[in-house]
């Protein structure tokens, strides 16, 4: 679409977060894992406390198996809503790990 190739544009030549987050999401949308992951990084590396960000790269860890990466993160992004965010009841599915044996 050409909102898309405009996001695009504006993230590689303007530096603009939100353009890349943008893009991240719909990647994310579409299961491209990988270009969802390049943008979701590039809006955290200009922006590191972007709590989408965080959501974005914790669902695609999630899918990529790296399930304690992607709950670190969820928790994190909870954590800026008092714990009562909307990832709440995935945390409490998602980040439950059975204990380490002796």
């Amino acid at each position: 679409s050409e909102n898309g190739k405009l996001n695009k544009f504006a993230c590689h030549a303007g530096r603009n977060w939100l353009a890349c987050l943008n893009v991240s999401s719909y990647y994310l949308q579409q299961g491209d894992l990988d270009k969802a992951e390049m943008y979701t990084r590039k809006t955290l590396e200009w922006q590191p406390l972007n709590f989408q960000g965080m959501k974005n790269l914790g669902f695609i860890l999630l899918y990529q198996g790296e399930r304690r990466k992607a709950c670190s993160l969820f928790k994190e992004f909870n954590s800026f809503f008092q714990d009562q965010s909307s990832l709440k009841n995935v945390i409490s599915y998602e980040c439950v790990f059975p204990p380490r044996p002796f």
